[in-house]
């Protein structure tokens, strides 16, 4: 019997508290739920499929962006749809706390390792790229040329 690595271990200790926060009802899952969600600000982290499509993608990374949550894309859809009990799942999105936290440790052993926020399948954004990026929720000094008044500032 060959032996399992550490980032097996890992990515089954995910998959499994996966199961455990569906049964405790901290997930949200499917991408309709997911998005409508994001509004109401009750997610904490997004599990997006590694092999979702390119406008799904897109969209997610977009609104994870604009309201500042972490996203982690390290499993396929079978893998998060049996986790969770489902079908094949492309989106799904932590509610709980205490999950969303254990879930980031467990996945950044095996998909970020040292480099956590660094991976292209985990990325935390800075508050730097935040406010180099125009984010409303991190808002910018007023820009004057030489502190000239502009002609509308009366």
């Amino acid at each position: 019997m060959a032996r399992e690595s550490q980032a097996d271990r890992a990515r089954a200790r995910a998959l499994g508290l996966l199961g455990l926060a569906q049964r405790a009802g901290g997930i949200i899952a499917g991408s309709d739920a997911v998005l409508a969600a994001f509004g109401k600000g009750r997610v904490r982290l997004v599990l997006l499929a590694a092999d979702a499509g390119a406008n799904a993608e897109k969209k997610v990374r977009d609104k994870c962006a604009f309201y500042r949550i972490q996203m982690v894309s390290c499993f396929d859809r079978n893998e998060l749809g049996r986790a969770l009990g489902r079908g094949p799942t492309v989106m799904a999105g932590v509610t709980d706390p205490g999950f969303t936290e254990k879930l980031l440790q467990y996945t950044g052993e095996f998909c970020g390792g040292e480099a956590f926020d660094e991976t292209a399948g985990v990325r935390v954004r800075k508050a730097i790229e935040h406010v180099e990026q125009g984010d409303p929720h991190y808002p910018q000094p007023p820009r004057r040329a030489r502190g000239q008044p502009h002609e509308r500032d009366g």
